[in-house]
């Protein structure tokens, strides 16, 4: 894979099963953060960045089609950008695309699983 994004995160939503163009695919967001002090100020600051992870790999589709929100994971895929016409106004889209062959869903911490950070499952 030589257009690879990695990503640690924490999911926004529960994943969303829907088929397109006859192949089942799943879909979630995933929200990664950063935390700085601020060199001039000392004030502490944070941004959470969105990204939007599309699962068309069928290995893995009946390990991520239950994710719930709040799930830890880290992601390997790649980019892909798309452009769709809503409303008469062209719209562009972004995603992380787990493809067929290739990429990697770790899970890294369960839900309720109190902060311990330690790796429940991986899958390629």
């Amino acid at each position: 894979m030589q257009n690879k994004a990695i990503l640690i995160g924490n999911t926004g939503k529960d994943a969303e099963h829907f088929e397109s163009n006859g192949f089942e695919k799943v879909s979630f967001s995933l929200a990664t953060s950063k935390k700085w002090r601020d060199r001039e100020t000392g004030e502490k600051k944070d941004a959470t960045e969105w990204h939007n992870i599309v699962v068309t790999n069928k290995h893995l589709i009946p390990v991520v089609r239950n994710i719930a929100k709040g799930t830890k994971l880290y992601i390997e895929g790649e980019i892909r950008y798309r452009s769709y016409e809503k409303d008469g106004q062209k719209r562009y889209v972004t995603e992380i695309v787990i493809p067929a062959f290739g990429g990697e869903v770790v899970f890294l911490e369960a839900k309720g699983d109190g902060g311990s950070g330690g790796q429940a499952s991986s899958y390629y």
